[in-house]
């Protein structure tokens, strides 16, 4: 149940990112970045920007109602994604459960394609801004099936499409 949801949040995510944009064709704005430390029963260096055949490997969209979803990609398989449901520019937002604020990465062995994942129960968003770019740093504690368990680290520096 866990995967699934893990899964629905990427998702959601993605589609919130996709739906983004101007109507020009633009691809968004280039220099988003995203970066994470994971250890414990996952382990990886992750490492997101730029893009691969024309597709933006960190994606961004702050929404009118004021969410705020990071979807980030090494192209890979490993994913990342970070949303903040009321955003309201730089400070403190929590990561804990029934949080409506949400973190998670997720592996992919690329030899059996069995993913593995897991979603911050515990933690937090530091948030900075400076002009159109919002920076920020995390850490949480992460959950996933089978007991899976990690802890994620790391930092972002991200500018909303317009």
């Amino acid at each position: 149940m866990k995967t699934i949801k893990l899964f629905a949040y990427l998702f959601i995510a993605t589609v919130l990112i996709s739906c983004g944009g101007d109507s020009d064709g633009d691809a968004g704005p280039t220099g988003n970045s995203l970066s994470a430390t994971v250890t414990g029963d996952i382990t990886a260096n992750f490492s997101a920007s730029g893009e691969i055949q024309g597709q933006q490997l960190v994606q961004v969209t702050l929404t009118d109602s004021g969410v705020l979803a990071i979807v980030a990609s090494e192209g890979t398989g490993n994913a990342m994604s970070i949303s903040i449901a009321s955003y309201d520019g730089a400070g403190s937002y929590s990561l804990n459960i029934g949080n409506s604020n949400t973190a998670t990465f997720t592996s992919v062995n690329t030899s059996t394609f069995e993913t593995t994942g897991v979603t911050a129960v515990s933690g937090s968003i530091e948030i900075t801004v400076s002009g159109d770019t919002i920076n920020g740093t995390f850490s949480f504690d992460g959950e996933g099936n089978n007991d899976v368990q990690a802890s994620v680290s790391g930092e972002f520096s991200v500018t909303p499409e317009a």
